[in-house]
């Protein structure tokens, strides 16, 4: 699976248009307030929900089954916060990006700070694993000004601008980057900076370049990325579930969750027991937070394997 979303975006991104009116957002954010940003966003999020339809679809049937409570009104509702708060991530990143002390004028609310401490007091490394939630970005600087310097194991964007705005806020912050590709042999290099003491961060909803372990997610069938959770045992050391959710205007809260250990149980008779058991745990705690803010969870492509087979089964 391929970790982005098709999308008409995606597909026209590369056009003069599309380049100059993404450049052109560049250059603006390093100027105008995040305030007036996020009200142009709101205006003009319909326009670009009607330009992507087909995504808008997934999110609603991604909704149906994370909050089958919902009406289908609701549903509708929450699919146009999703877009919309999207937008707001991608301001507050291109904002972010100009600056060092920008992050500064963000109010960030972090809880479980002394999970993280207890971490950094063992003197050794750890994975930390996230998702597609709120702003990702926002929690690898937090961490940076915590003493913790994550190198984040990512995709690269194929817009070469919005890359580039990552690129630049992670600079500020000393973050360290491996981008991944199809021929990329990293895994050696993960485990030698683990071993070294040092922390590996990877967002874990989402498969690239492996097929993954299927998972009860909600009540049905998805498929999740098991290389954080094999290269934490192989290296015999901890996750660090971590979650930064948007709160209000220039305001987030950075989650820090019980640690998992991967670990042999008597019951287990293989690694990939042992490996299938802590995904559970850590998926676990993926629906718990996508279940309290649907409307962040940046996934605008079916999710579940029914959906993705035309309900065929594999």
């Amino acid at each position: 699976m391929h970790p982005e979303a098709v999308s008409q975006f995606r597909r026209h991104q590369h056009l003069p248009l599309f380049r100059f009116m993404i450049r052109a957002f560049s250059a603006a954010s390093s100027v105008l307030p995040v305030w007036f940003m996020r009200l142009a966003a709101s205006a003009i999020d319909i326009f670009f929900i009607s330009f992507n339809i087909k995504n808008f679809k997934a999110i609603l049937f991604n909704l149906s089954i994370i909050r089958p409570d919902y009406s289908s009104f609701r549903r509708l509702v929450t699919a146009y916060k999703l877009f919309l708060k999207y937008s707001f991530y991608l301001i507050d990143l291109f904002y972010l990006s100009h600056s060092k002390d920008r992050v500064k004028e963000f109010e960030i609310d972090v809880k479980g700070l002394e999970r993280l401490e207890g971490l950094i007091d063992l003197k050794k490394g750890f994975v930390l694993l996230t998702i597609h939630m709120g702003n990702w970005e926002i929690g690898g600087a937090v961490l940076a000004q915590k003493g913790i310097i994550p190198h984040i194991v990512y995709f690269p964007d194929s817009e070469g601008t919005i890359e580039l705005q990552r690129r630049l806020m992670r600079r500020h912050h000393m973050v360290k980057e491996i981008p991944l590709s199809p021929e990329s042999l990293y895994s050696i290099k993960l485990l030698n900076i683990l071993r070294e003491g040092g922390v590996i961060a990877f967002q874990g909803d989402r498969l690239f370049g492996e097929k993954g372990v299927e998972i009860d997610f909600f009540g049905k069938k998805a498929r999740f990325p098991k290389g954080a959770v094999m290269l934490a045992k192989i290296a015999e050391v901890p996750i660090l579930p971590v979650f930064t959710i948007l709160k209000g205007y220039k305001s987030y809260e950075l989650i820090i969750e019980t640690p998992v250990i991967v670990k042999e149980h008597r019951s287990h008779s293989s690694r990939d027991a042992v490996i299938e058991t802590a995904l559970k745990e850590i998926v676990s705690l993926f629906e718990k937070y996508i279940y309290r803010h649907p409307d962040q969870w940046y996934t605008f492509m079916p999710f579940w394997l029914e959906e993705q087979t035309g309900g065929r089964k594999q």
